[in-house]
């Protein structure tokens, strides 16, 4: 049976179909529909795959396919959709070894994610296969913990929108001051500074820029010169996670 994971709010919605059998994945999947503007159906196994794009190819743009499935698995049901049903709908495996990429092109797939599904690497991809269909592309947050902000999110949308919009304007306001400490050689006051992200915008932001609060952090501590540079490309990735935070949350206000 097919059923209908979540649905978008976009106009230009995109359909895509996924066979999983793990309830983990499909709910994740589901719960980022909208991020991901796309309407998304779930089946839990190929069989079901193909009964779905049997009866309602023409709905579908896209297949995210588990290769490993009960009753019939994404290798076979990616077979009698090239060969007995003769469709040419893009195919992207989902599994969790990248050796299995030459079993998926032989077996007629488009291309594969590896599990656990990065999801700015979806986005990446949904978007590649939106403008295909000739659909508007979507927004990216690929600096941002998608399912830490949907979590929270659900949990209380007028909190999360505050405690963000807070810590926006405060860790900008931590940067200036950190570096303004560090060019009076305050060195301990700044690093202070600079440890407190990953207690704030650190929890919905992604490893990237972690790491460069580690990396400024740690070289602060030491007394490194010539820092200003690495001031810089931290100040972008703050930048950049900011907008993407307000963006999302501009798109979540109702």
């Amino acid at each position: 049976m097919v059923q209908q994971c979540e649905t978008a709010s976009s106009t230009g919605e995109m359909n895509v179909l996924l066979a999983d059998d793990d309830e983990i994945n499909r709910l994740l999947l589901g719960g980022l529909a909208d991020d991901l503007d796309i309407v998304l159906d779930c089946v839990e196994d190929g069989a079901a795959a193909v009964r779905a794009l049997r009866r309602h190819a023409e709905r579908y743009q896209l297949v995210l396919m588990d290769l490993q499935m009960p009753v019939q698995d994404g290798l076979s049901a990616t077979r009698e959709v090239r060969n007995e049903l003769g469709l040419d709908i893009p195919i992207i495996a989902l599994t969790a070894s990248a050796q299995e990429l030459e079993n998926c092109r032989a077996a007629g797939m488009d291309g594969f994610l590896t599990k656990p599904v990065d999801i700015s690497a979806l986005q990446r991809l949904i978007n590649h296969y939106r403008s295909r269909a000739g659909l508007t592309t979507s927004a990216i947050y690929d600096k941002l913990k998608l399912s830490t902000l949907e979590l929270l999110h659900r949990a209380s949308a007028g909190r999360l929108r505050n405690t963000v919009r807070e810590a926006v304007i405060g860790c900008r306001q931590d940067f200036d001051l950190a570096r303004q400490r560090w060019r009076d050689g305050d060195a301990a006051s700044a690093a202070k500074l600079i440890h407190g992200y990953r207690g704030s915008l650190g929890t919905f932001a992604r490893d990237e820029f972690i790491r460069r609060a580690l990396e400024l952090e740690h070289a602060v501590k030491q007394g490194e010169d010539g820092l200003e540079p690495l001031f810089d490309a931290f100040r972008a990735e703050l930048d950049d996670l900011c907008a993407q935070l307000q963006d999302w949350l501009d798109r979540h206000a109702d």
